[in-house]
């Protein structure tokens, strides 16, 4: 967006306009959070002659390139430069009797950490101090800016061995994350929250980077719970509408449901048909004003539920039942807080439990790397093997298993029920499939994975109202009213996503014969049930089947409404990133990605397969659609398509995915797809799923583990039944 403003600006003013001076930085900015140091400081040092050759060298615009330019050359390992840069400006600001806090605080910043990089500790907190007295002049409480500095003060104080007054910054910027994350949550709109997950998860790294070093010891308990609230409160930014997107429908929320909903729509109707970046930029950007007055009306509504932003251990612990435990995955961008600034990041994972009386417990799970191969190697372990069971797959498994579990099991001691907020690589495996043994993970511990974290581990409560209509979806026609040529497998033409003829030009998807079948088998089990039976309590109370050409977008949204139960049975899709061998993101699919990340993913619906843009469109339901559907009286959706829980990783949030949006959207349990499965070993599983929740009444994480129970004892291979995951909000 900024680049775009520049190019505009060059063909409106001279060279040295100060207007086109100010986004050339802005520009250089955004490019030195892309890491593309080198390229930003040549930019940098000409825009400072710039700047000298127009007689600016003394203004605010100057003064924030030289601070920029010093901040590169800092992260460049250049740090005797980057105090020159500093220096040369300071005293500049001293001849011109300049005071501005602004201005003070990010010079010193910068010559805190050079001088921190240099050796010299002591010089360094001297600025640093400097630095956070004109940052609290300059900016508000519970900034993010103020909480790094704080932090900076901190690890200095640390590594000199002050430390109560580390402990006490320590204290203090936590405490302003915490009220910055819960502040973001209730106002960012999803697409904004998306895009700064990364300065979110560097600044939760560091503040569990500081808490290792200043919480140990008699502290460690409390060091421990500290982290997992820091945690728990970044991690419910990417879940703040599970929070208050489920108030009573009012006339001020409504209409702006509906608004959003229509803007959506127009945003994946301008991406596919490849119109140009202004109007697509237009689209998302009317959109996002809608989403954050829908944000603030929810928000206004939301009364006491705002303390789910900023949870706390006790009331977490209040929650859980005896026979309980949550599990709590994070990635952790380590970095010593007494190594040199310059020194890389390391991606590690933790993982957080609690239970009802005890101490939180906070474990290193060790280098992220090894926890990826491992998670991968199981992965396509499972999807490789051909019977069960398999040496290979166990053994994989068995590998993984004691990366990422194994260590916990003390933690969780006794507990029956587990509930897993999961990370990065973590959302791509099963963990309930994890092999124990002759046995599995499953088998130990009922498993339910809880998006919301913290927040998740509140019960439901028992809902004795009627449940509403089954609305199934299957047998989807694809094809317009004139067929356009062969099918072809869906993922085949992903990376066409980056042409000029839209985001899903390309897709086209192949009819699924037997999900015809799977919900006509499903409508008449519901029909074998008599009413009157205890477990009838547990079915919805009619059927709506959507297939064929009825299986549209419209009929979908419309039916939701009153769905009790939602089964869809269908493909899902999802769209990666273009990029140009240069490396530059490029295409429609990359601006979604920047701005919409949810509507890179999605269902393909009746008519998806048309030629039209348009139509095409319309054949369509993307995630961030589903997640402005009103699913608060749905118990249950099934999504039975395949990659149903892929999505993008976010940094800190894990994947933006079907699961996220229906979660947003009001359902009280989601179950999706890890892979494809077949028709027919889907259609089995399923049936033996929701016979045991409507005739049984079973839990839905129960009745999901007895069907996938029956078919390891049936000798079925992993991968026929292991992909299928249930999370509860």
């Amino acid at each position: 967006m900024h680049q775009r403003v520049l190019d505009t600006q060059r063909t409106q003013y001279e060279p040295l306009h100060p207007e086109l001076l100010r986004s050339r930085h802005n520009v250089a900015v955004c490019r030195l959070r892309l890491g593309e140091l080198e390229a930003v400081q040549s930019e940098l040092t000409a825009l400072r002659e710039a700047y000298r050759e127009a007689g600016l060298a003394s203004t605010e615009g100057a003064e924030l390139c030289d601070a920029a330019l010093g901040e590169v050359r800092n992260r460049m390992g250049l740090h005797r430069e980057a105090l020159a840069v500093v220096l040369e400006r300071e005293e500049q600001r001293a001849r011109a009797g300049r005071r501005d806090p602004v201005g003070e605080w990010r010079l010193a910043a910068v010559r805190a950490h050079a001088l921190e990089a240099l050796g010299e500790f002591e010089a360094a907190l001297v600025q640093a101090e400097r630095a956070l007295a004109a940052t609290r002049l300059a900016l508000p409480p519970e900034n993010p800016d103020l909480a790094e500095v704080q932090m900076q003060v901190a690890r200095l104080c640390a590594r000199l061995g002050r430390g109560t007054r580390a402990a006490e910054l320590s204290e203090l910027a936590l405490a302003d994350a915490r009220g910055y994350f819960a502040r973001c949550a209730m106002t960012l709109s999803i697409s904004e929250a998306e895009a700064t997950q990364v300065h979110w998860s560097r600044l939760v790294s560091d503040g569990l980077a500081l808490l290792e070093l200043t919480g140990g010891g008699s502290q460690e308990d409390a060091a421990a719970a500290q982290a997992f609230e820091l945690v728990e409160s970044a991690r419910a930014i990417g879940v703040a509408l599970l929070a208050c997107s489920h108030s009573p429908a009012s006339q001020e929320i409504e209409p702006l449901r509906r608004k959003l909903r229509s803007q959506a729509r127009e945003v994946v109707r301008l991406a596919a048909a490849g119109e140009s970046a202004a109007a697509l930029e237009q689209a998302m950007a009317a959109k996002e004003r809608t989403e954050r007055e829908l944000r603030a009306a929810l928000s206004a509504s939301a009364g006491d539920r705002l303390a789910d932003l900023q949870p706390s251990v006790a009331a977490v612990q209040r929650e859980l039942a005896k026979d309980e435990a949550l599990v709590a995955y994070w990635r952790f961008d380590r970095r010593d807080p007494t190594s040199p600034v310059s020194t890389p990041r390391e991606p590690r994972l933790l993982a957080f439990v609690v239970r009802a009386g005890q101490p939180v417990s906070r474990l290193d799970l060790g280098l992220l790397q090894p926890i990826t191969a491992a998670a991968e190697a199981w992965r396509r372990a499972i999807l490789q093997g051909r019977s069960d069971p398999d040496a290979e797959e166990r053994r994989c498994g068995e590998a993984l298993r004691r990366l990422v579990v194994d260590p916990l099991a003390e933690s969780i001691g006794t507990a029956s029920r587990v509930r897993v907020a999961l990370d990065d690589v973590l959302h791509l495996i099963p963990l309930d499939a994890l092999p124990v043994g002759d046995r599995r993970l499953g088998d130990r511990w009922h498993m339910v994975l809880s998006p919301a974290g913290a927040r998740g581990a509140a019960r439901l409560p028992a809902k004795e109202s009627p449940i509403g209509a089954l609305v199934a979806v299957g047998g989807v026609d694809y094809e317009p009213e004139a067929e356009e040529g062969p099918a072809v497998e869906a993922r085949e033409s992903l990376e066409t996503a980056g042409r000029p003829g839209g985001a899903f030009e390309g897709l086209r998807f192949p009819r699924l014969e037997g999900t015809t079948a799977e919900v006509e088998a499903l409508a008449a089990l519901l029909r074998t049930l008599r009413p009157g039976e205890p477990a009838s309590r547990a079915a919805p109370t009619s059927v709506i089947l959507l297939s064929g050409r009825s299986a549209t977008r419209s009929a979908l949204a419309s039916a939701a409404a009153g769905a009790g139960v939602l089964h869809v049975a269908t493909h899902g899709f999802f769209l990666e990133r273009s990029e140009d061998p240069s490396g530059a993101r490029t295409g429609t699919a990359a601006r979604l990605a920047e701005r919409s990340p949810l509507a890179l993913c999605g269902l393909a619906l009746a008519g998806s397969n048309s030629t039209s843009a348009d139509r095409r469109a319309e054949g369509m339901i993307t995630a961030e659609e589903l997640a402005t559907l009103d699913l608060s009286r749905c118990r249950l959706v099934v999504l039975s398509a395949c990659d149903t829980n892929l999505g993008t990783l976010s940094a800190g949030q894990g994947v933006a995915s079907f699961q996220k949006a229906l979660h947003a959207a009001g359902a009280a349990t989601v179950v999706t797809s890890l892979w494809k499965v077949s028709d027919e070993t889907t259609r089995g599983l399923m049936l033996s799923f929701y016979r045991r929740v409507w005739f049984e009444g079973l839990s839905p994480e129960e009745a999901l583990w007895r069907a996938k129970s029956e078919r390891v004892a049936g000798r079925s291979p992993v991968r026929d039944w292991a992909g299928w995951v249930l999370s509860r909000r």
